[in-house]
């Protein structure tokens, strides 16, 4: 078995200076291009040896083609040894080892799980192997990936199947796609298409209607940089992964994906309620992505019980919500996003797995759903510029919860004194203001007080005052920025909030005196407060500067 480990830039530049020069110290006119060579073998030591030892003598000019070959033809030494790996998995493992060279690469480990699983090839296991052979691995960010030439060498395995494009199993060349789609010659045999077009500009195709039509075996459709410009007539219902942006045409009407695990239509014509309309249950569903869709009127009932993530950001004509998404148990992350014409969301949310939920400017949606108890793994929530005019007191219920933006909420006037039950929120922005609670207890149960925050943001015309900031209910609080005309005091209670270090006071036109400030405080700004008395606060504000030398007033 041979191993692809990857050397460091250092140790890379000195292996590949050793086979490459017959001196340690070569000629400066060649580093830049033997530069360009270390990064274009990527610390793999082998690569670095064999092309070293292929360029040793040679001239410069020889050296600039050479590196352009590399980049389009892999390099037959290299290849036969990276294959020895290959040649030792199995059918299964060879199978799972393709479809991430061809397709999947730089996905989310999970969303590749999600996809091979439901192709039958049991990635738990067949992922693992790889990652031992060195042949993919997992970074920090759960991203799953491979090296440049080990991704070329599982392309040419492809690409040896058959001199017939129509014949392969995996098309990832754009001239054989092409091919392909537009002259109808595809075959029972393909696993998966990706229609990838380099120029810098998308180009637009006129496919066969009918060029799916003996594809009944493809898992993976997946269109980048092209428009396709006219309707097809037929799409096997075998699909697993659809990736197809800017399409403009509804989809087949006797399309049934029942397999599919993740659809990524955004900026496309879809007609949901066609999709979804024959009430059978898409069981492994995952993800919907139909962002920038603005055919979209209603989301109708999507029979998608395993549904984690639903994108319908930028949904321009979107209004209403059918009240079953509001019962999506496995949904962990819904972006209604500048869906400006939004109004009716489910009346009850019962999302027991959402952990993440964007409103941001759905300007016309008035009222937000009362919560389910159950619903305890929501940590973002985010309603900036949203329309509307009051929380639920279960907003109470949420009590996971770690940032919440209600920013610029204009219609926003009060919000319920159970909001002191987020004991978890470490980020709180507000456009108006709280009802104090009525009780003061920080049992960890049935306790008030955002004992974890440590930034509030108070931004609206409708704070008129500033009382309710204590520090019983905020006693973490570090930074606070204030941007609200009708403020004409800053209380003397902002004195006891003690671990307070930065006050921002912006545009506060109104402000008149500033009563209180704390020990704590390192940095206060006050920036067009055109009605600030600063003789009244003079000596308050004295004191202050003479304990911790304030750095900007």
């Amino acid at each position: 078995m041979y191993k692809v480990n990857k050397m460091g830039p250092d140790d890379a530049k000195e292996l590949f200076i050793r086979y490459a020069f017959e001196t340690n110290k070569p000629e400066t006119t060649y580093l830049q291009l033997a530069e360009k060579i270390i990064r274009f073998a990527y610390g793999l030591p082998l690569a670095l040896k064999i092309i070293g030892s292929d360029l040793r003598g040679r001239s410069l000019l020889e050296w600039e083609s050479a590196l352009e070959k590399y980049k389009k033809i892999p390099n037959k030494k290299i290849l036969n040894r990276l294959k020895i790996s290959y040649e030792g998995l199995d059918q299964i493992e060879r199978d799972i080892f393709l479809d991430i060279a061809c397709f999947l690469k730089g996905r989310k480990k999970d969303f590749v799980l999600d996809i091979l699983k439901a192709c039958d090839l049991y990635p738990n296991f067949g992922i693992a192997k790889l990652i031992d052979k060195c042949l993919i691995t997992v970074d920090w960010n759960d991203i799953l990936s491979m090296h440049d030439l080990v991704e070329q060498m599982g392309k040419e395995i492809a690409l040896q199947e058959s001199q017939v494009p129509g014949e392969l199993t995996r098309i990832w060349r754009y001239e054989d796609a092409c091919n392909v789609l537009i002259g109808n010659t595809g075959s029972e045999k393909i696993r998966g298409i990706m229609l990838q077009s380099l120029e810098l500009v998308p180009v637009q195709l006129q496919l066969h209607p009918q060029a799916f039509r003996r594809m009944e075996n493809i898992k993976f459709l997946i269109f980048k940089n092209v428009y396709v410009g006219n309707r097809l007539e037929y799409l096997p219902n075998g699909i697993r992964f659809l990736d197809w942006p800017f399409y403009s045409f509804s989809l087949p009407s006797n399309f049934c994906p029942r397999q599919l695990v993740c659809l990524n239509m955004p900026h496309s014509y879809n007609n949901m309620e066609q999709l979804f309309k024959q009430e059978f249950p898409f069981e492994i569903l995952k993800e919907i992505n139909f962002s920038s869709c603005k055919s979209i009127q209603k989301l109708p009932e999507l029979w998608t019980p395993n549904l984690e993530k639903l994108d319908l950001l930028y949904c321009e004509n979107l209004v209403e919500i059918h009240e079953s998404v509001g019962l999506l148990n496995k949904l962990k992350t819904w972006n209604l996003s500048n869906c400006r014409k939004l109004q009716t969301l489910p009346r009850r949310l019962k999302l027991n797995s959402l952990e993440h939920f964007d409103l941001r400017h759905c300007l016309r949606l008035k009222k937000f759903p009362d919560i389910h108890p159950e619903m305890k793994c929501l940590k973002s929530l985010l309603m900036f510029q949203c329309g509307i005019e009051e929380l639920p007191s279960s907003i109470g219920y949420l009590t996971q919860l770690q940032k919440l933006n209600l920013m610029d909420c204009r219609n926003l006037r009060r919000v319920p004194g159970s909001i002191y039950k987020l004991q978890k929120l470490e980020s709180f922005g507000l456009a108006s203001n709280i009802f104090k609670p009525i009780s003061n207890s920080f049992d960890d149960s049935f306790g008030y007080g955002f004992v974890n925050l440590k930034s509030l943001q108070l931004i609206s015309h409708n704070i008129i005052e500033l009382d309710f900031v204590e520090c019983q209910y905020f006693p973490a609080l570090e930074i606070l920025h204030v941007t609200a005309e009708n403020i004409v005091t800053i209380p003397k209670s902002f004195s006891r909030l003690t671990r307070l270090r930065r006050l921002s006071v912006l545009h506060c036109k109104h402000l008149r005196e500033i009563q209180g400030l704390p020990q704590s405080l390192r940095l206060l700004e006050a920036i067009d407060c055109s009605s600030w008395d600063q003789q009244s606060s003079g000596k308050m504000l004295s004191q202050i500067c003479l304990s911790h030398s304030i750095s900007q007033l």
